[in-house]
């Protein structure tokens, strides 16, 4: 699903995807594809912005005043989370604290790819009560 740059704001695309963060790390995972996601550094930081309800032009407009060489991989990141269905528009109200996205890159954080694994994609689409071995049991799938 490709959403226009116009929506401004966003949110978890619950319940079809969770996300937790893990030392820094933010892990999304869509449930319906089985497909997980990670984004670490200022790729994390954006995130943590975009669920704080700031707008995704404000953000990509922050890091373009600090480094205008960033303005295109901020862009698609967030076009990114949009195709990958991890985001749906929102309406709410603009936090009051400026966004995290800028102490990461002062901090030195540079990292803003989008990196997706489907290693596990079978296990969570799996049925743990219909798609096992009843001799062998779960997390084994039947054949």
């Amino acid at each position: 699903m490709r959403m226009p740059m116009s929506v401004n704001q966003f949110e978890l695309a619950a319940p079809q995807c969770v996300a937790d963060e893990f030392d820094g790390e933010v892990v999304i995972l869509h449930m319906a594809t089985g497909v997980y996601y990670c984004l670490q550094g200022l790729g994390a930081a954006f995130w943590r912005d975009l669920m704080a309800g700031h707008a995704l032009p404000d953000l990509i407009k922050a890091v373009a005043s600090t480094d205008s060489a960033l303005e295109e991989a901020v862009t698609t990141l967030g076009q990114d989370l949009i195709a990958a269905e991890l985001l749906r528009p929102t309406t709410v109200n603009m936090p009051e604290t400026a966004p995290s996205v800028l102490a990461a890159y002062v901090a030195g954080d540079r990292h803003l790819g989008l990196d997706s694994y489907d290693d596990m994609s079978d296990l969570v689409l799996s049925d743990p009560i219909h798609d096992v071995d009843e001799e062998i049991g779960w997390p084994v799938l039947k054949t």
